[in-house]
């Protein structure tokens, strides 16, 4: 199972076009739409081979910008990648107005302001 998880992550990562220069909150509020996903899915029709690549690539994606910008970040101790990852979820749900910007600013700014300490 592990090898079929790393291959279909391997596969969307590839065709899902992360690496786009380009990506914004659109798209990634898209790629982050479906998830968290349950641990054990069944992949019965392309719909839900859709939601897991995305899944898959708005989770990648977060934790990727997270950490090539670790010194840049306030996190606690004790966050789970799970928890971060529902962070910029629901900061993408909640700001609309910010999608234009650029994705990799926007997750920094989604767990900055949850997770700073006011000065």
């Amino acid at each position: 199972m592990k090898l079929v998880s790393a291959a279909i992550l391997t596969v969307s990562l590839a065709t899902a076009g992360v690496a786009r220069a380009e990506s914004d909150g659109n798209w990634l509020h898209e790629k982050c739409l479906a998830g968290p996903l349950p641990e054990t899915m069944n992949i019965n029709t392309q719909a839900d081979a859709d939601k897991l690549i995305n899944w898959n690539v708005c989770y990648g994606y977060v934790l990727g910008v997270l950490e090539a910008s670790s010194s840049s970040v306030c996190l606690i101790k004790n966050v789970t990648r799970n928890q971060l990852v529902a962070v910029v979820t629901k900061y993408l749900n909640d700001h609309p107005e910010k999608w234009h910007f650029p994705s990799f600013k926007l997750v920094l700014e989604a767990t900055n302001n949850s997770f700073c300490t006011p000065q």
